[in-house]
């Protein structure tokens, strides 16, 4: 079982550039045939958040996160995309997706 130190670097991302993430998908959070959500929609929310922070030198905070898994995201190489959809004064919008290969997860 995994510790709860061990899920910040299981967690990391690798910035590429222009929005795309690096990463790599442990199978210390595994249930059943994938990578646990919560374990994956940190992935997303931290791409998405280093992306509005490219943007803005002001510190929004993630006010909210809707994350739809298309497929289970099994161990190993990964990459995130996130692009900023509008900017508006006080909000933000931000997708953001994770893929295997050229799949999205």
């Amino acid at each position: 079982m995994a510790i709860p130190g061990e899920f910040q670097t299981d967690a990391a991302l690798t910035p590429v550039g222009d929005g795309t993430f690096g990463a790599t998908i442990s199978d210390r959070w595994a249930v059943g045939s994938g990578a646990n959500g919560g374990y994956v929609s940190a992935m997303l929310a931290s791409a998405i958040i280093a992306t509005e922070r490219a943007v803005h030198t002001d510190a929004r905070h993630l006010r909210s996160l809707t994350v739809h898994l298309l497929r289970p995201a099994v161990p190993g190489p990964a990459s995130l995309h996130a692009e900023i959809r509008r900017d508006g004064r006080s909000a933000t919008v931000v997708d953001a997706e994770l893929l295997d290969g050229d799949r999205p997860i």
